[in-house]
C-alpha cells in the first residue's frame, strides 16, 4: 500500500502543478498576443480610413477654394491643395486596403476548411448510416 503523505509524494504533487501552472500561463500569453495582434489590425484599418476621410475633406476645401478663387495664383493655391488631399487620402485608403486584403485571404482560408470539415462530416454520417444498416 502507498502511503500518500510522504514528502516525496509532496513534491512531485508541488511540481506537477507547477508544470501544469506554466502551460496555462503559456497558452494564456499566446491567447491574448493573437487577440492583441487582431485589435490592432482592426485599429489601423479605421484610423486609415479616418485619415482617408480627412484627406477628403481637404480636397472638398481646395475644390471650394478653386471655385472661389480671384486670381491664378489662387487656382494654383488650391489646386495644390487638391493634389495633396488626393496623395494623402490615397495612401491612407492604400494602407487600409492592404490590411483589408490580409483579413479576407484569411476567411477566405477559413471558408476553404470550413467546406472540407463540411465534407468529412458528410462523409462520416454516410459510414455510420451504412454501418447501422449493415449492421441491422
Amino acid at each position: 500500500m502507498i502511503k500518500l503523505n510522504r514528502i516525496g509524494y509532496k513534491l512531485l504533487l508541488a511540481g506537477l502543478l507547477g508544470v501544469v501552472l506554466c502551460a496555462g500561463m503559456i497558452v494564456n500569453q499566446t491567447m491574448s498576443e493573437a487577440a492583441s495582434n487582431r485589435a490592432a489590425t482592426q485599429q489601423a484599418i479605421a484610423s486609415s480610413a479616418i485619415e482617408a476621410r480627412a484627406s477628403l475633406r481637404g480636397m472638398q476645401l481646395g475644390v471650394r477654394d478653386v471655385r472661389l478663387a480671384k486670381s491664378g495664383q489662387d487656382i494654383e493655391k488650391a489646386s495644390a491643395a487638391v493634389a495633396e488631399g488626393f496623395a494623402a487620402s490615397t495612401k491612407g485608403m492604400d494602407s487600409a486596403i492592404s490590411k483589408v486584403t490580409k483579413a479576407k485571404s484569411l476567411v477566405n482560408a477559413y471558408e476553404a476548411v470550413s467546406g472540407e470539415i463540411r465534407r468529412s462530416q458528410l462523409r462520416i454520417f454516410e459510414i455510420t448510416a451504412k454501418r447501422n444498416q449493415i449492421s441491422t
